[in-house]
């Protein structure tokens, strides 16, 4: 409405005055409730319809300026006709405005049918000169009676306003500022309103450039970054793209969840939520001084930022399906559709990457960013295909009888050719940007882009990677290591593997402390954690080769418990604020021990002598209990 206001040919003080109280009305229409902003755009409907009839009105007095009958003659059923459909056209739009106003017994429903006044004149016999003053005297008694109405209806409308702002304040005393704020932020649904409102401006735009200018649907791509660009001119209207793409995105995602029959709860906030694409369109384009920019320069931006954030959405479609791709083979609950509905939207994740890869280059020149994207796009296809061929790997798993002993392997050299492709496509992406900076120039922002991508896409991935190598590898030596049962002494046993449940029949490994599991789950499990499944005891590198059972501390505690008791600090552990302070003493045996089937982080030791010292107090409290009963009997 401000840019409605700025761009007509108004005197300098009325488009103040305007400016000013469209802000007025807009933050009043804010604190209403909502029954109160239901009949405030009932009204507006009505006001739209005016327009209507106005229309109507100027038509049926063109059509009679070009007619040859001079005085009109009633004098047959087809003359009267015309005449009676429009009469008639403009009845119905009044029986809409007496609804949406809910006029009943009111005097203001006589006031409704103005613009019928050329129609009833020229049935009157009014000559049809004459005709265009009868529509300004409708004209003028429409904006009369708008008027008049507004200053019967204003005091009411004041006074709900004066309601809300008395209950906005209750809010702040009861709830405080911070919380009173998010509360009302809550309450007044400012997101939904931002949203809706550049959705309908997005929405007129494409209506003028389709309709109004004639375009083809051959050029529908420039055509919505066009409308994106030109209904983004002031920061709130960039703050409601970012809105809009937020809960675009979120939709996307819960679209996705529901077909594949994911969890539909986030997990946590910003999970799938779409504030990560929302802040790096907002980032984006104040790095770049997108409001400052002309229509063509908007229209190449958005193109760049809207494919950041579609690799960003791709990302977060990948993650959903490959929890649910993955967890579908052991369900046996799971039917066929849903299976190819998971399948078909991971084959999607295949062939979408590329499709936008390819329509970026068409619009986009190849720079630092588009080289990110299409590395992303690279990834999250290489990945697609993975997380693939592991959903038929397991299917396999789930068909036999027993554990499949290649199955490790196979998910193992899976998990490698993604990761190697995923630190292949960072490092392409880290020549190109070095390239850039010596042929193109210098810059800060590019050479800032590269550090981060060094960090975070390259020396972080490579630390994982060797890590995930590393403790494989280790896992494999030591599982190799333990000696085998053969199939008499599991004959004779008769005995489940503890990690699957599932009979031991053909293969289990002994680990030192004599329990029998399945090989490709013990290699599962010890990957993760060095303890037995069952008894938890911690197994060192020198038990593997059969020497017996080893029921004491890792090496590490050791060499922190002849230090003293040192503090134990992981950095990888940083941002969750996790640290585990121990002092150990020598002496005691240290048990890890876990309170789950799967191995998780171990417990420190001060959890478990505070778990010692309350079972001590519950059995000195029982025994001082059983004492006080016998003093009394």
């Amino acid at each position: 409405m401000l840019d409605f206001v700025h761009r007509r040919n108004f005197d300098h003080h009325a488009a103040i005055i305007l400016s000013y109280f469209v802000i007025f009305i807009s933050l009043m229409f804010l604190t209403l409730p909502l029954s109160r902003l239901i009949r405030m755009y009932s009204h507006f409907l009505s006001i739209f319809l005016f327009g209507v009839a106005y229309k109507l009105s100027a038509i049926y007095v063109d059509l009679e300026l070009k007619s040859n009958e001079e005085e009109l003659k009633l004098d047959g059923l087809i003359k009267l006709e015309r005449h009676g459909f429009h009469f008639l056209a403009q009845m119905l739009l009044v029986v809409l405005q007496s609804m949406l106003l809910e006029i009943d017994g009111e005097p203001w429903k006589f006031a409704l049918p103005v613009f019928a006044l050329p129609i009833v004149a020229r049935m009157g016999g009014c000559p049809k000169d004459k005709l265009k003053n009868a529509h300004n005297y409708a004209c003028t008694g429409t904006m009369v009676f708008i008027a008049t109405y507004i200053l019967y209806r204003g005091p009411s409308l004041i006074k709900s306003a004066k309601t809300a702002l008395r209950q906005i304040k209750a809010v702040f005393m009861v709830h405080g500022l911070a919380d009173g704020v998010s509360v009302l932020w809550r309450r007044l649904r400012i997101l939904e309103l931002l949203t809706f409102t550049w959705i309908t401006m997005f929405l007129m735009v494409l209506y003028v450039e389709l309709i109004d200018k004639g375009r083809t649907w051959s050029e529908v791509g420039r055509i919505l970054l066009t409308g994106v660009a030109e209904t983004t001119n002031t920061p709130i209207t960039l703050a409601a793209l970012a809105v809009s793409v937020s809960y675009v995105c979120k939709w996307i995602a819960d679209l996705t969840k529901l077909v594949t029959g994911g969890a539909r709860s986030h997990g946590h906030v910003l999970a799938h939520s779409g504030y990560t694409e929302a802040v790096s369109v907002v980032i984006l384009c104040i790095q770049t001084g997108f409001l400052g920019m002309q229509v063509e320069q908007k229209t190449i931006l958005l193109a760049l930022v809207l494919y950041i954030v579609i690799s960003a959405l791709l990302q977060s479609l990948f993650e959903i399906i490959e929890l649910v791709l993955l967890n579908l083979p052991s369900s046996p609950q799971a039917t066929k559709s849903r299976h190819a509905r998971c399948i078909a939207i991971a084959l999607l994740l295949v062939v979408l990457p590329f499709f936008t890869t390819r329509t970026m280059l068409a619009f986009l020149p190849i720079d630092i960013y588009t080289a990110i994207i299409i590395a992303n796009s690279a990834t999250v296809a290489a990945r697609a295909i993975g997380v693939v061929l592991k959903y038929i790997v397991l299917i396999v798993e789930t068909k036999s009888e027993e554990p499949w002993e290649g199955i490790d392997d196979m998910i193992y050299y899976i998990d490698c050719s993604n990761k190697g492709i995923e630190l292949i496509a960072a490092n392409v992406v880290l020549g190109f940007g070095c390239y850039q900076l010596v042929a193109v120039g210098f810059s800060l922002a590019t050479f800032a882009i590269l550090l981060f991508h060094v960090i975070v896409n390259i020396y972080k991935r490579a630390g994982q990677t060797f890590q995930y190598i590393k403790s494989r590898n280790a896992a494999v030596k030591n599982i190799n290591r333990l000696s085998k049962a053969n199939a008499v002494q599991l004959k004779e046993r008769e005995d489940v593997c503890a990690i699957c449940f599932i009979e031991m029949k053909e293969e289990a490994r002994i680990t030192p402390c004599k329990h029998y599991f399945h090989g490709p789950c013990l290699r599962k499990w010890l990957a993760v954690k060095m303890v037995c499944p069952l008894c938890y005891t911690y197994m060192k590198e020198e038990d593997f080769g059969g020497k017996g059972t080893a029921n004491q501390a890792p090496v590490e505690e050791e060499e922190d418990d002849a230090a003293g008791g040192a503090i134990v600090f992981d950095w990888d552990e940083f941002f969750f604020i996790r640290g585990d302070y121990s002092m150990v003493n020598p002496a005691d045996p240290v048990r890890i021990a876990a309170r789950d089937m799967w191995p998780l982080a171990p417990e420190p030791p001060q959890f478990e002598r505070a778990m010692m010292a309350a079972i001590e107090r519950e059995e000195r409290a029982g025994e001082e209990d059983e004492l006080i009963l016998a003093e009394d009997d």
